[in-house]
């Protein structure tokens, strides 16, 4: 087991989730993301919310070719106080604890146009110049252990460090959600 995932889940305090999209992911600067996004609108409803914390991330290149040299990483911003617009559905999202069908009180996108561009970019890895029949890229899961921390009304993804034209990536995170 990778260190640090199970201690959000002792007591029963934290939830576990993991999403994935395949995407042609967006420069992490700008407003509209594209890639994968972890909105926390936890509160939006009343109560006091969750805190998300990203505990890991994987990506590769699945379809076509990239063609700028880029570096994928994770990146957010806060002040955040509604959904996104413009938003994009993920191609799988649930629960890790298998069997409980317990739903994310975070919201996950592939895509979304938000109020603030992303502001940090924390680099996890680059992503491989050429087709994916060269592609010798493997190994890409960034283990985070919670470092990416997701307050309410903020959000968090994966991105990239500069414009990608083409080519699929397809990407997943994980995050945990520990009650406010």
């Amino acid at each position: 087991m990778l260190q640090g995932f199970r201690d959000f889940q002792q007591g029963g305090r934290g939830k576990i989730f993991a999403a994935s999209a395949s995407v042609t992911p967006a420069i992490f600067s700008g407003t509209a993301q594209v890639g994968l996004q972890v909105w926390n609108g936890s509160a939006v409803a009343g109560g006091k919310g969750v805190t998300a914390f990203l505990l890991g991330a994987s990506f590769g290149l699945t379809t076509g070719a990239i063609t700028t040299a880029v570096a994928i990483g994770v990146t957010g911003a806060g002040g955040q106080p509604a959904a996104p617009t413009a938003t994009g559905a993920v191609g799988t999202s649930g629960d890790l604890l298998i069997g409980s069908g317990t739903a994310s009180q975070c919201n996950v996108y592939a895509s979304g146009t938000y109020v603030n561009g992303g502001g940090v970019f924390l680099v996890l890895g680059r992503v491989h110049i050429g087709l994916t029949s060269v592609d010798t890229d493997d190994d890409n899961f960034v283990h985070l252990g919670g470092l990416i921390e997701v307050p309410l009304s903020s959000w968090a993804g994966v991105a990239t460090s500069a414009t990608v034209a083409s080519g699929v990536l397809d990407i997943s995170i994980v995050w945990a959600e520990v009650p406010n």
